[in-house]
């Protein structure tokens, strides 16, 4: 069987992850814009709400939603389908776009590619 995951593994360019909790209601950064020239590729990730209140979440490029999540209360996690290999446009962030201000946390592995 082959592995799904075998061209984020043989990336020469580094692989990459970001964690962190996102609150506020609206864009939260989830992976900061990389410099010129370079655009992010998702690779993988997970979201859980660490909240008690349902939260719908958008994985979004400026205005361009990449996935839709609905996320219920207290510790319920989802993936993404993976592999992702999502490739944002160059110079791009992605946003976690939150339907109120609860704690979702996040893991998303990735890596930069030049352009």
């Amino acid at each position: 069987m082959s592995n799904p995951f075998s061209e984020f593994s043989n990336r020469q360019s580094a692989q990459l992850f970001s964690v962190g909790v996102d609150s506020l209601s609206g864009g939260n950064v989830g992976i900061a814009a990389p410099t010129g020239g370079q655009r992010i590729v998702l690779v993988g990730g997970q979201l859980q709400n660490e909240g008690s209140v349902d939260t719908t979440v958008l994985l979004k490029y400026g205005s361009t939603v990449l996935y839709r999540l609905n996320l219920p209360a207290k510790g319920q996690g989802a993936l993404p389908p993976a592999p992702l290999f999502w490739r944002l446009p160059a110079g791009n962030a992605l946003t976690v776009d939150l339907s109120a201000a609860n704690p979702i946390g996040h893991v998303f592995w990735y890596y930069l590619e030049d352009v």
